[in-house]
């Protein structure tokens, strides 16, 4: 290349410290002054970037969305960009159009595996490693599978050849060799990859440098070559060796790339045996390498010397296998340094005789059926691809299965998951054409078996957009230029970008509502043609006031003053594909031209896949939950006084082709009802005003803004309904059945002019409103398993959805509902082979259908497993109680549980032990499959949460290994449902959202049981904790060596040690998901806020858990009181301080879970009390911090757990003669002692109930002492008078006394006194009511009394130290036994 010019193409604010180009052409740049990372698509000829990371006002900060000097970028396949956000000292994955990042290394990330220190270089490599430049630490480090490592500059910094000093950026070339720019050493170092092909594992022998002889064995296992599969034992034994690793390659060459290190090693013995586990003939090389794998700069020379052969014969248990081993010596000579080494290549030959079937150990190729199976499907580019298979496994042992998908023709990449049992291709992964996909299964790597489907390409409907987002009608000022730009605004769903280049434009014109487009001689006169139409004249008054803004006319602009003031135009523009003409699509825009100038407006649809264009209309699914709107001020738009929604529906007439609009008059009586946002930039509809007046097709939703200096400016998207799929049925057989019946679903002759995308099958019993999905097909006849019915009649409603390929859907139901039992004799048999570890397992159906790695087989077996599983705990529990067992000490009750009468038999505590443990052993191994599948579409994240959700309901039957496995998944799919949000619809969404709240409610609640004291420690658990490590001699830096960690004080004896080791692995785990959970709260919160609008809510309320989250403004919460499950609720005063205007968009989310978290500080403080949470969040995600004065506290009502009973009172017996001896004869006070130690602050209630209700009492109290008040001495922290019948005496004639907890903090202990009063004396005076009555007089009771003295607090919990805490909080005089009433000055 050569050239003396340049062009500018992107305008930006400062330097680039890194520069990138994506798959699609786009430019990134990323400015470290700006703490930015911006783009620009180098086929725009806008010079304009567009920042897509990084506050948009480039403020610093170590928040998601902000960076702080960022450095170097990566752009994955898939457009999500990776950031080395370098002062933050840590890597940020932006996924694409997120503006929040996830922090995939160092500082901030969830589980920090790695530090960083000053990143400045990342890179992916194609297997989809992540390579970082560390630049203070002077390395490179690696993603692997379970975290980062080192590879390379892994001491300290300097100048040799291992190692860097302040390293900056890195790049790989198109062999995989690696370049390091190692600015502190001013060169650039290359790393050469040692080729190791498919056929290639290489095993790691420990180093030796003693002159004793050493022998090493190791094993290669199932090592895939191109035409067998071996397993292969090497023998080495040799004196004086240095060994850095064995290679076994098929058909290798010696690699040209090793610096020597080591003076040569003489290699007394070297033996393989190999044997050959697949019926056929193979030829296999060894190659050992005895040096260091540092690369050379320069080249090694290689010498061979002539080869040796033996010949040997082994019979196996296989067959009889020969092998023909022949040895090469190699002497390499590295150039850099003057040293040699001698090599040994043996290359063996082997042969199997043909096994036999007793051989195969009774395992048969398994049946593979594929679904979608036609002939040949069609998918068009911009739809995802999923095909989903059925693996039938016949083996009588346990094996080993693995799946590998071949798309012939095509190379695959990082963004297809080739080993799962169902193939999803993510839209627009693969090119135009036909591609056979091959799905093979092995079992054993002996048995295999092979099923493919046929898939073609196609392409999808271009939507031509004349402006932005597909606006229908914009108002534009008479002394405006009227720019049309299809060339930069129309999509193609296929592309990441338009290729405008490649079609053709011609733009027409026509004066709506007066006349037609004008034609001549049958032909349509576009803009710029002179000729005239008599009938329908040209728009432009002035018919040269137009021009082409580039040469291939994809951009029109009308020029000012050629249209006339107060008419509506409409504007068509016809395009066609040049390479292939048959490809055609038009798009119209309606203009209202007015005197003032007015800024633009556009709309778009929040969720774009809600929105279809449609010719002059976007196409919209009444079906669909909401339609969400936003609009946009674009160009020059001064500050926005008012904006406002108007409502239109319209009548088509089909003889003029014209839509006659009316007004909606009724949106202010459905004001945030059907309604929301319509004062504001975004409008949400909900479905229901479409379903309510299905007589009308066409709407339009038409947006007036108002600017300063009295302009206005409206704009409008006009959208038609899409008809959902008609005429059809659909049938179940059989209608009666057991959880291990096979039920056939038929829907027949539906129909619709989109086509039918799938069929979605749902279940609801009598007890739940909330319909489960069962089952999703994208074939018209599937089958399916169902959980039981609710008892007695074991009823189920079948509902199925049948959308067509725009999701519209109708809603089918059974005319009947079906009964299904289940079948206790096959559950049982399987729980029984789980848990005795039988070698039937493997023969168990359910164990065939779990492997079949089938998302809809397995989320079924597990789904009605866990039905049957969660009712036997129910029953369990009340058979426990029926004993005497209180639940609190075996169970945390449910939010709104409703008492059940169960006909049930009592339980021992040793046969509730038994049953809590075999069952929690059979939900281990059950969610264990759910692990094998893959996250695809939306539909598999509603299945897998719901089952997720289900799977772990009984929270008392959570070993710490489903805890973990559940947690990890429940993640994963919040991660996934986030990257989906602005994809896939709010009912959806929701739906997701409830079952992964539920889920993570769950786990919170089963990893907090056993150490609030709620749950029994399992067995399972308290084994694998007290069990020795394998590495117990070897290890002794190891936690589970330090007794220091697990004593009690002094007390190290076994058990202590084994009980709080046990404890110290829980508490782990509820630190672990205590902070996974909140990350995915996050990202639940984040998918929720993008289908909210103003004044909207969504709910969760669930037996699980109760959430709300609500966007509104900040203003809205001065006296706002939210409503949340068991009376629970949080009412915010008149006064708040934030650093927010009250006008700004907030996100409100609430959350009341049934059990608190544990924090040994609080040792049994929390234990019976639920757990509420406020998070009030900006619209940049951020937390916002919220304090009132002591005058305006924020109020929340927290629950305890129904089922806790406070302890009866205590009966005295004032009046005997005991009370009355001679001890207490100088006593003028009965008195009552206290212990109030406690690590937090608490407050104290105090319960009095006279025998006789017309007695009245005189109490004191003293903390840390005892009160004392005569006529001489005053010593007391507080009094009261009780008064018969007044309101410190409740309904049941009780006396309640409250001290709160800002007056015990400090304290130890109380003393109570009290002694009767004259109620006509004291009570009845109420000048006296205010006196402390002095008395020299002993007490004298008339009436014995019961007492009672309790204590309650109000604690918050600090996430970063995962402690509660009290400061700030006060306990409110409404705590009851039921609640506790909290007033707090921070949020």
């Amino acid at each position: 290349m050569a050239a003396n010019t340049s062009i500018s193409i992107m305008s930006v604010s400062s330097s680039c410290s890194c520069l990138f180009i994506d798959a699609s052409d786009a430019l990134y740049c990323s400015l470290s002054n700006h703490n930015q990372v911006v783009k620009k698509w180098l086929g725009d000829s806008s010079t304009i970037a567009t920042i897509v990371a990084g506050d948009v006002n480039g403020t610093s900060g170590s928040s998601s969305y902000r960076l702080c000097d960022p450095r170097g970028i990566f752009v994955n396949h898939q457009f999500d960009l990776y950031v080395a956000d370098s002062v933050n000292d840590r890597v940020q994955l932006f996924r694409l159009g997120q503006s929040n990042a996830i922090t995939i290394a160092g500082n901030t990330s969830i589980n920090v595996t790695i530090s960083l220190n000053k990143p400045t270089g990342v890179v992916l490599d194609i297997d989809n490693y992540l390579f970082i430049v560390d630049s203070n630490n002077n390395r490179i480090v690696r993603s692997q599978p379970n975290g980062f490592s080192c590879i390379m500059g892994c001491s300290v910094g300097g100048p040799s050849i291992n190692q860097l000093l302040q390293p900056e950026r890195m790049a790989f070339d198109s062999y995989g060799n690696m370049y390091v720019a190692d600015t502190g050493n001013a060169r650039i170092l290359q790393f050469v990859l040692l080729n190791n092909s498919i056929d290639t594992t290489t095993l790691a022998i420990p180093m030796t440098t003693t002159q004793e002889e050493v022998t090493s064995k190791i094993t290669s296992v199932m090592l895939q070559t191109s035409t067998g599969v071996l397993s292969t034992t090497l023998e080495i034994k040799s004196s004086s060796m240095q060994v850095s690793d064995i290679s076994t390659t098929h058909n290798a060459e010696v690699a040209s790339t090793a610096l020597l290190t080591n003076s040569p090693p003489t290699l007394s013995t070297f033996t393989a045996t190999t044997s050959l586990q697949q019926p056929t003939s193979n030829q296999s090389t060894f190659f050992l390498s005895c040096t260091d794998r540092v690369a050379a700069k320069y080249p090694i020379e290689v010498t061979t010397e002539i080869p040796t052969t033996t010949t040997t014969t082994t019979t196996t248990a296989q067959g009889q296998i020969t092998s023909t081993i022949q040895s090469t010596t190699v002497s390499s000579t590295g150039m850099t340094r003057n040293t040699s080494l001698p090599m040994s290549i043996l290359t063996a030959t082997t042969s199997l005789q043909e096994p036999t079937s007793h051989q195969t150990g009774g395992c048969y190729p398994p049946n593979v059926t594929l679904t979608p199976s036609t002939a040949r499907l069609q998918y068009r580019r911009s739809q995802d691809i999923s095909v989903t298979s059925f693996i039938d496994v016949h083996c009588n042992r346990s094996f080993t299965l693995t799946t590998q998908w071949i798309i012939n023709n095509y190379s695959v990449t990082s963004t297809i998951d080739t080993q799962s049992s169902e193939l999803f291709i993510p839209a627009k992964t693969l090119p135009y054409g036909i591609y056979q996909m091959d799905l093979t299964v092995t079992i054993l790597h002996l048995s295999t078996s092979t099923s493919s489907v046929v898939v073609e390409i196609i392409s999808s409907n271009i939507i031509s957009n004349l402006i932005q987002y597909g606006t229908s009608m914009i108002t534009q000022g008479i002394h405006q230029d009227l720019c049309l730009d299809p060339g930069s605004y129309s999509v193609d769903p296929d592309q990441d970008t338009f290729n405008a280049s490649e079609w053709t434009y011609k733009y027409y014109c026509r004066v709506f509502g007066v006349s037609e487009f004008p034609t001549l001689q049958g032909s349509l006169l576009t803009v710029d043609d002179m000729r005239n139409d008599s009938a329908n004249l040209s728009c432009l008054s002035n018919r040269t006031g137009w021009r082409f803004d580039n040469a291939i006319n994809s951009s029109f602009t009308i020029l000012s003053g050629s249209l006339r003031s107060n008419q509506t135009y409409q504007f068509m523009v016809a395009m066609q594909n040049i390479p292939n003409p048959s490809k055609q699509v038009t798009g119209y825009l309606l203009v209202n031209v007015e005197d003032v100038d007015s800024p633009m407006i556009v709309i778009g649809c929040v969720i774009s896949q809600m929105c279809i264009s449609n010719v002059e209309y976007q196409l919209v699914n009444p079906t669909t939950a909401q339609l969400a709107l936003f609009s946009m001020c674009v160009g020059n738009c001064s500050i926005v006084q008012s904006v406002q929604w108007k409502i239109y529906r319209g009548e088509r007439n089909a003889s003029s082709n014209v839509t006659q609009w009316s007004l909606f008059n009724q949106t202010d009586l459905y004001e945030n009802i059907w309604f929301f946002g319509r004062n504001t930039r975004n409008l949400t509809i909900i479905n229901k005003v479409f379903l309510s007046y299905s007589q009308y097709s066409y709407w339009r939703f038409q947006v007036d803004y108002e600017f300063e200096s009295v302009r206005r400016s409206s704009s409008a998207l006009n959208v038609v309904l899409n008809q959902p799929p008609v005429n059809g049925t659909c049938l179940i057989d059989p209608v009666n059945g057991t959880t291990s019946t096979l039920f056939d679903v038929n829907c027949m002759n539906w129909v619709d002019n989109d086509g039918i995308k799938d069929y979605l099958l749902y279940v609801s019993t009598s007890n739940q409103s909330q319909e489960v999905l069962v089952a999703y097909s994208l074939i018209s006849t599937f089958a399916v398993r169902f959980t039981s019915g609710d008892e007695p009649t074991n009823e189920l409603h079948v509902i199925i959805h049948i959308r067509d390929e725009f999701d519209c859907f109708t809603e089918f139901h059974l005319s009947s509902t079906i009964i299904v039992q289940a079948d206790v004799t096959e559950m049982n048999t399987f729980m029984n082979e789980i848990q005795n570890s039988s070698s039937q397992l493997v023969n168990n159906p359910f164990v065939q259908l779990l492997r079949s790695e089938n998302q809809n087989v397995v989320g079924q077996v597990l789904s009605l497993f866990s039905n049957e599983l969660n009712k036997i705990n129910e029953e369990t529990i009340a058979k426990a109680v029926a004993n005497g067992i209180s639940s609190t000490d075996i169970s945390v009750t449910s939010l709104q549980t409703a008492s059940k009468s169960l006909n049930t038999s009592s339980l021992s505590w040793n046969e509730y032990e038994k049953q809590v443990n075999y069952y929690a052993n059979v939900r281990e191994y059950l969610i264990g499959f759910v692990a094998n599948l893959a996250i695809t579409t939306p539909n598999s994240i509603e299945l897998q949460s719901s089952t997720l959700s289900q799977l772990t309901k009984s929270t008392n039957q959570l070993t710490r290994n489903t805890l973990r496995m559940a947690m990890d998944r429940c993640y994963e799919l919040s991660e996934s449902l986030c990257s989906m949000s602005t994809r896939i619809s709010s009912e959806q969404t929701q739906t997701i959202t409830s079952y992964l709240v539920q889920c993570a409610t769950n786990l919170v609640t089963g990893v907090n049981g056993a150490l609030q004291a709620r749950m029994n420690v399992l067995d399972v658990d308290f084994t694998r904790a007290t069990q020795f490590p394998v590495d117990y001699d070897t290890n002794m830096e190891s936690e589970w060596s330090n007794l220091n960690l697990f004593a009690n004080g002094n007390d190290f004896s076994w058990s202590t040690i084994e009980k709080n080791r046990d404890l110290y692995y829980q508490q782990q785990l509820a630190n672990e998901i205590r902070m996974k959970t909140n990350a995915m709260m996050l990202m639940i919160s984040s998918s929720l806020d993008v289908q909210l609008n103003v004044k909207q809510t969504f709910v969760v309320n669930t037996s699980e858990v109760f959430m709300s989250q609500e966007k509104t403004s900040l203003a809205s919460l001065f006296h706002k009181e939210i409503n949340q499950s068991e009376n629970s609720h949080i009412r915010f005063p008149s006064i708040l301080q934030t650093n927010l205007n009250e006008n700004q968009t907030i996100s409100l989310r609430t959350l009341i879970q049934p059990l608190a978290s544990f924090d040994r500080s609080t040792e049994s403080l929390t234990n019976l009390s639920r757990s509420v949470s406020l998070t009030i969040v900006d619209k940049n995600g951020e937390e916002v911090k919220t304090e009132t004065d002591e005058d305006h506290l924020i109020e929340i009502i927290i629950p305890r757990d129904p089922q806790f009973v406070l302890p009866s009172m205590t009966l005295y017996n004032v009046t005997s003669s005991t009370t009355n001896s001679t001890q207490h004869h100088h006593q003028v006070f009965f008195y009552h002692y206290v212990n109030i130690t406690s690590s937090l602050p608490i407050s104290i209630h105090t319960e009095i109930h006279p025998l006789d209700v017309n007695i009245s009492y005189l109490l004191i109290y003293k903390l840390d002492g005892i009160p004392q008040v005569n006529s001489s001495v005053k010593n007391i922290d507080g009094w009261a008078l009780l008064c018969a019948g007044d309101c410190s005496m409740t309904n049941e004639s009780v006396y309640g006394y409250f001290i709160d907890n800002e007056q015990t903090v400090g304290h130890a202990s109380m003393v109570i006194g009290l002694r009767e009063v004259e109620d006509d004396v004291y009570c009845s005076n109420a000048s006296l009511r205010n006196e402390l009555p002095i008395t020299d007089d002993v007490y004298s009771f008339r009436s014995d009394y019961e007492m009672r003295v309790y204590s309650s607090g109000c604690y918050y919990m600090d996430e970063e130290s995962g402690e509660w805490k009290g400061n700030g909080l006060k306990v409110g005089a409404s705590t009851n036994h039921y609640e506790t009433q909290c007033f707090s000055n921070h949020l």
